[in-house]
């Protein structure tokens, strides 16, 4: 059992109660490890305040104090070690002072209780911490409580900044698995001598009833201990110390006013039955079996011969309704100085837990054997409950993919109470009440601070006949009665040490946007779910066979649908305890594939519905299903002709029944009627009035039946929005199986996304609306969806038989999902060694060599010539999986068969004998293209990393000559592709001549060949290419050239320059061959000294390297830092010197790139090639030769990052200072006059190549609402009838804003352009000319307040030019206050700004007249002439 105390300190300020035992640290704790040893708790100098105001900690419940209590809150100040405040205790008896908490989930007074179940969970839960300072639920997750194995999790440190930060190890004691002190035998050290002892048996001294008062609280038991003290009274407890009881009665006067206010005994148990098991109001809460726990514990604080040092106590154990429960009781307080008490169900504790779950028998703090232990008739135990309840399966309204049954979780929600009173006066008593699910992952729940301090409950309180604690005695009583909960969700707390686990609890796993998103995500979370737990979509996504990128990787693939069936299979699968919800980022992704890059989080659910269905029709076109979404969901809703829209009133009705008779144009004459019918109920309208958009929360009953043109229809579910209308908090209401099943609310929230199970009035009737005919506005949570089955198929669509979805899922998504869960995988803390390899003589690697080549797989691979791309326009660089991309089909299509042993040389060999027009293979640039990685138009290019084979930067974090060969790319051989850039043979540098051979020594190995080419840098698009990967079948030798960051490899066949014929200092050096690493050594008297540049290597192969010629003193280094070499031999004195070094070359870094053309007039994007340039060219430059123009021509230049978005290039910058990476497209254009943008715009013609982009991508994903008349009037989304051209609002039309505004006239290109009206929220109009959504041109402005109108000139907003104002009101009125009319207009709204009330009348105003905001605050102003 876990126990966790601290240091003395401020002790925090309420009781709270429904707490679980191991608790979250209080105001006084200090964070604790799991290691920390423990301590009970030492009295202080003075006790803390005691302030009464009982609260749960965890459910936010308030308790009403008892009559004649202070229930001042002390303001929180600083407390150190010798200062601390005074304050009242507590007086008075729970019971007789209407102490009578309220339960939730039942009747009377529980409807306003917050520990029902919440079903909106995203609006946080403000409850009260131990310190009594609000914190939201997002910090009490972060708390740690202590776990109930022994151990004490870690703590995290008081958040209050001026409260002294603990010790960490202070007054702590290491407990046995029971709770006693790991080593009680150690003698306690004597009390100080501050504290007389007192003999416990020695009768009281006389005292008179009349004047007898309680006595002052004691003083300290000891001094406050520093972090160096330590002795054996650390090791065996704290010392004991006997209690002075308290004799004193009540006087008649306080006699009197005790019978007054009435007294209940603790013996009562009718009455504390009656306040314990309120009665239950939901149907789906039936109560069952009941009982109670009668517990007397003996010697409370022992005797000096036998203390208690129990640091928790714990009850026998009695069943009730098949559970066996048990009262756990501290002392010395859990972690607090007020007496803990927590009722466990050792029913459901883990296995550890059980094994603690031991009453404390044995000694003379155990339950007597002669105390009962009741409990009635219908709480008889069951063999083996736990047993019984492991063996049922839990209940899954999704049917799942694995052949073992999921166990259903061990949980039983229940009504407790516990009273704490003197056995020998049972008036005398405190009663604490909760309501919980306890569960493996929260087995206990109780009060942290049930009453206290403990160090005072020997002293009576006013009101009490007797103190508490008498003759070393307290009983408890606690009464439990179990609640039969179909939901299983009843009373749940949880916490980070019970996290909500959906699957274990409802049977449905939940969803999430993935992480690391903020955004909310009901809407796609309510719009997902709801297709999957439609059991006819899911038999489509059963049959529909995906293409599979292994087998068919050259079909157009279908991403999105592909996702939703990974997304299914996950949901079916992904069950496993703390698997957490489902991600739905492969649905995202697959979106973004297409260039659908929309604010997702401003979308309604109807858009998003209507976003996937889009994209689900061009992936099932051509196929057999490309009718299925028609049937399953009807015809699209149309917005140019407005039928059908599938839209219901909500005023004036008081049924979906009847909204469906009224509705107009709800489905087209001829559609047939689909099997899942979505109706969106029309709760938003514009209120001319107030101009503001309004809710319309009316109540329209959600009937389960409906008949439309006679066809009945069954409800299925319902989607709800939250708060106000432009709040974008969705969550889903669904019933899968239909009539008389479960109701299941997914929620989005900021921790966590849960599955909630509900009941029927949680679920629907909290959801209908508020009663009244006419409009009525609020923010209650309401239903504005309804989703209705058609009854042919509700049989099939709510069966729940999990022999009829069967699946043979795709070995495809089999594979991913291994990926996936591979990638998760946490690495092995123990890795294994590698082994140590002996080196291998040359005949051993050469038999290595040829087995490797013989055993090599072979793929053929299709070559795509980047002339390609030529014929390629618009957004992206090519359509990888057009048809006319085959071999068949284009003579820039090649195939390949290379090797898994083939390095880039041997495939850039092999690429040179196919493509056409090769004289040598340097002219072969290549990369591997994946289509499915990028986007639909946009490939990826894989390069290779070497510049020599396909451009690019050289890291120098990283060795450039690390052999590569297409092995290590295995897994992707089936849908990789090969882009091949083609360089000029005449832009290719001169190869070097070859120069005789160094003669070897005869007493040293041959060394092997190198060779250094110079570079040569060339005008665009001819590259330079130095850098060559070895080949990976033949280990390349280590060069005779310093080390250098971009040192290039030698190829192995280029000749070697000739050197010196000198005899030189023969070293052996042990290495494992590093291709690109020069190595050199000296010897010095026989030690070898590494040369400058070289690298001290293991010992390997031996092999003899030349030492260079002796270092010379340089102006920017020396030498001072190394040895001197040797002096030549003799017979070498005379010889010449040798000759410098070959100058080594430094690759010089390029870019392969992708350049466009934009012309504006003809509204095309044309490709003009792909290049390589040096990434220190400048980029307009480059350009512009390309480009064929003139050098001082003036361009544009853009880089396209996606299909949708581009952003400007910096002109006079190289490519690397633009920071342009490899396999960029950059987007040319000429500069354009305002006129020809004008020109352009009047068009709907767009100027620019980002609102291109953007266009032709809206075009492709959604052709049917690119051109026409359209009414666009979403939910929660700003409403516009009118022309619509090239995706734009563009013509006449009617706009509504959120803010109030609206705007009728003409547009362009979405904005207010022409002549239009416009009307302010406040009512001030506008009719005139607009000019790029400015007030332009010649206009009348009217004032709605006064009257006052402007005729005249407008320029960018602002009166400009001659102008006339007519005046109805004086300017002298107009600074009058509009609302009492009698006082200036001196007071600013803050903090909108506007002036419109003196300070009185802006004082008393909530919301601003004028813009319809909040008003925080009003400022006076002060005008200054």
């Amino acid at each position: 059992m876990s126990v966790t105390t601290s240091a003395a300190s401020v002790e925090p300020p309420p009781l709270l109660f429904g707490q679980r035992s191991p608790s979250p640290p209080s105001f006084s704790s200090p964070p604790q490890s799991p290691h920390h040893l423990h301590h009970p708790h030492t009295p202080l100098a003075s006790p803390p305040p005691h302030l009464n105001e009982d609260v749960d900690m965890n459910a936010s419940t308030t308790l009403q104090p008892s009559e004649g209590q202070n229930h001042d809150r002390d303001e929180d100040m600083m407390v150190d070690s010798e200062v601390l405040p005074d304050g009242p205790v507590q007086a008075g008896d729970g019971a007789q002072n209407g102490i009578s908490p309220t339960p939730n989930g039942v009747a009377g007074d529980a409807a306003a209780d917050e520990d029902a179940m919440d079903t909106t969970p995203d609006a946080s839960q403000v409850e009260p911490v131990t310190n009594g300072s609000p914190v939201t639920l997002e910090t009490l997750r972060a708390t740690s409580p202590p776990s109930l194995n022994g151990n004490t999790q870690e703590a995290p440190a008081p958040t209050d900044p001026q409260s002294p930060v603990p010790v960490s190890n202070e007054n702590l004691v290491q407990l046995t698995s029971n709770g006693t002190p790991a080593d009680p035998t150690n003698e306690p050290p004597p009390p100080p001598a501050s504290i007389t002892p007192v003999d416990p048996t020695a009768p009281p001294a006389p005292t008179s009833p009349a004047t007898e008062q309680p006595p002052p609280p004691p003083p300290p038991a000891e001094a406050t201990r520093s972090d160096s003290d330590s002795s054996d009274e650390e090791e065996a407890g704290q010392s004991w110390h006997p209690i002075q009881e308290d004799t004193s009665i009540p006087d008649e006067r306080e006699l009197k006013e005790i019978e007054e206010a009435g007294e209940v005994s603790a013996l009562d148990h009718e009455h504390w039955e009656q306040k314990t098991f309120l009665p239950l109001e939901e149907p789906e809460y039936v109560a069952g079996p009941s009982g109670r726990i009668d517990w007397t514990v003996d010697n409370y604080n022992g005797t000096k011969e036998k203390p208690n040092k129990e640091l928790v106590m714990k009850s026998q154990i009695v069943t009730v309704g098949g559970y066996d429960w048990q009262i756990k009781f501290y002392p010395k307080g859990n972690d607090s100085d007020y007496l803990s008490i927590y009722v466990e169900c050792v029913s459901v504790a883990s296995q550890d837990e059980k094994s603690e779950s031991t009453p404390t028998a044995g000694d003379e703090n155990a339950t007597k054997p002669e105390e009962p232990m009741i409990a009635p008739d219908n709480a008889m135990p069951t063999d083996n409950p736990t047993e019984a309840t492991q063996t049922e399966p839990q209940h899954t309204p999704l049917p799942l993919l694995i052949e073992k049954p999921m166990p259903k979780r061990q949980s039983v929600a229940a009504q407790v109470s516990v009273v704490l009173y003197n056995p020998d006066e049972p008036r005398v008593n405190y009663v604490r009440t909760c309501l919980h699910r306890f569960c493996s992952g929260s087995p206990d729940w109780g009060w942290t601070r049930y009453h206290g301090p403990y160090y005072e409950i020997q002293h009576r309180q006013r009101g009490q006949r007797q103190a508490l604690l008498r003759n070393d005695k307290l009983a408890f009583t606690s009464y439990i009665r179990i609640v039969d909960d179909e939901t299983g969700c009843l009373w749940e707390h949880n916490s980070r040490d019970n996290p909500w686990d959906s699957f274990a609890m409802t049977g449905l796993q939940g969803l999430t946007l993935g992480e690391g998103q903020s955004n909310p995500a009901g809407n796609f979370i309510s719009a997902i779910s709801s297709w999957m737990l439609f059991k006819p979509f899911r038999m489509f996504l059963y049959e529909f066979k995906v293409p599979d990128f292994l087998t068919e990787p050259f079909t157009r693939p279908k991403p999105l649908i592909a996702a939703l069936q990974k997304l299914l299979y996950l949901l079916r699968t992904q069950v496993q305890a703390g698997a957490g919800p489902v991600g739905i980022e492969d649905v995202m992704d697959a979106l973004e594939w297409y260039g659908i890059q929309e604010s997702f989080d401003k979308m309604d659910v109807i858009e998003v519905w209507e976003t996937l269905r889009y994209k689900m029709e061009d992936e099932l076109r051509d196929t057999p299903y490309a009718s299925v979404l028609d049937q399953l969901f009807g015809m699209k809703k149309d917005y140019m002709s407005g039928v059908p829209n599938y839209r219901v009133p909500v005023k004036g009705v008081s049924s979906m029944q009847e909204a469906v008779t009224k509705a107009a144009d709800l489905l087209h004459p001829t559609q047939s009627l689909p099997q899942l019918l979505t109706l969106e109920l029309d709760r938003q309208e514009f209120d001319l009035s107030t101009r503001t958009w309004i809710k319309l929360v009316n109540k329209v009953t959600l009937d389960d039946q409906i008949n439309v043109r006679g066809t009945g229809y069954t409800l299925y579910g319902f989607v709800v929005h939250k708060e106000n209308l432009q709040s974008y908090l969705y969550h889903p209401v669904l019933r899968p199986e239909g009539p008389n099943s479960k109701w299941y609310s997914y929620t989005d929230g900021k921790d966590e996304n849960k599955v909630i199970c509900l009941t029927t009035r949680q679920a629907v009737n909290a959801h209908e609306g508020k009663s009244g005919s006419d409009k009525t506005g609020g923010k209650d949570p309401v239903a504005y969806i309804a989703m209705y089955v058609r009854n042919d198929v509700a049989e099939l669509a709510f069966s729940n038989r999990p022999e009829m979805e069967k699946w043979q899922v795709p070995g495809w998504l089999l594979d991913e999902v291994k990926r996936a869960q591979a990638g998760r995988a946490p690495p092995s803390p123990f890795p294994a060694e590698p082994p140590v390899e002996q080196p291998k003589t040359d005949a051993e690697k050469e038999a290595e060599l040829q087995e490797k080549i013989a055993n090599a797989k072979r793929h053929v691979f299709q070559v795509i010539d980047s002339k390609a791309f030529l014929q390629h326009e618009g957004p992206g660089t090519i359509d990888a999986y057009d048809a006319r991309w085959s071999p068949e089909n284009s003579d820039l299509v090649y195939t390949v068969e290379l090797t898994s042993c083939d390095g880039c040389k041997e495939v850039r060999d092999k690429l040179s004998a196919v493509v056409k027009d090769i004289k040598d293979p340097r002219q072969i640039k290549f990369w591997f293209l994946d289509a499915l990685r990028g986007t639909a138009y946009r490939p990826n290019l894989l390069s290779t990393g070497k510049i020599e084979y396909s451009s690019g930067s050289i890291d120098h974090y990283e060795g450039q000559s690390d052999s590569w060969s297409l092995g290590e790319i295995e897994d992707h051989w089936a849908y990789y592709r090969i882009w091949v850039h083609v360089i000029d043979f005449e832009s290719l540098p001169e190869l070097p001549k070859e120069e005789p051979k160094q003669e070897p020594t005869a007493n040293a190995t041959q060394v092997p060949e190198s060779s250094s080419p110079t570079a040569s840098q060339t005008v665009p698009p001819s590259v330079n290419e130095t850098d060559t990967l070895a080949e990976p079948s033949v280990p390349p030798a280590p060069e005779n050239v310093p080390a250098s960051e971009d040192t290039p490899m030698s190829e192995p066949d280029e000749p070697v320059p000739e050197q010196p014929q000198q005899e030189p200092a023969a070293v052996t050096v042990s290495s494992q061959e590093q291709p690109d690493q020069e190595m050199a050594t000296d010897v010095v008297d026989g030690a070898e000294i590494p040369a400058p540049g070289a690298e001290v290597v293991p010992e390997g192969i031996p092999v003899v390297i030349p030492a260079p010629p002796p270092p010379v003193d340089t102006e920017m280094g020396g030498t001072s830092d190394l040895l001197p070499p040797p002096p030549p031999p003799a017979d070498l004195q005379n010889a010449p010197p040798p000759p410098p070094p070959a100058p080594t070359n430094t690759i010089p870094d390029e870019i392969y790139f992708f350049l466009k053309f934009f012309d504006a007039e003809a509204q095309t994007l044309t490709s003009r090639g792909s290049h390589i340039a040096p990434k220190s060219a400048r980029v307009d430059t480059t350009v512009i030769s390309l480009l064929s123009l003139a050098p001082d021509a003036s361009i544009e230049l853009h880089e396209e990052e996606d299909l949708t978005t581009t952003h400007p290039i910096r002109p006079r910058r190289s490519f690397a200072q633009n920071d342009l990476h490899n396999t960029s497209i950059i987007i040319a254009t000429l500069p354009l006059t305002e006129d020809q943008r004008s020109a352009l715009a009047s068009r709907a013609a767009f100027a620019d190549p980002q609102p291109y982009l953007s266009f032709r991508a809206h075009a492709r994903n959604f052709p049917t609402i690119t051109n026409g008349h359209f009414i666009s009037n979403y939910f929660s989304a700003q409403y516009y009838k009118g022309e619509v051209h090239n995706g734009h609002k563009h013509g006449h039309g009617t706009r509504i804003y959120h803010t109030g505004a609206t705007y009728t006239g003409s547009f362009q290109l979405s904005q207010r352009h022409g002549h239009g009206l416009f009307t302010y929220q406040n009512g001030d109009t506008y009719d005139g000319d607009w000019a790029a959504g400015l007030q332009h041109g010649t206009g009348t402005f009217v004032e709605a307040s006064t009257g006052n109108t402007y005729v005249g000139g407008w320029k960018n907003d602002k009166k400009f030019g001659e102008g006339v104002t007519h005046w109805k009101v004086a300017q002298e009125t107009e600074r009058m206050c509009r609302i009492c009319w009698e006082e200036g207009a001196e007071a600013a709204f803050y903090d909108c700004g506007h002036v419109v009330a003196c300070l009185g009348c802006a004082r008393r105003v909530d919301v601003c007249p004028v813009c319809r905001k909040r008003v925080l605050a009003a400022m006076k102003l002060y005008y200054v002439a």
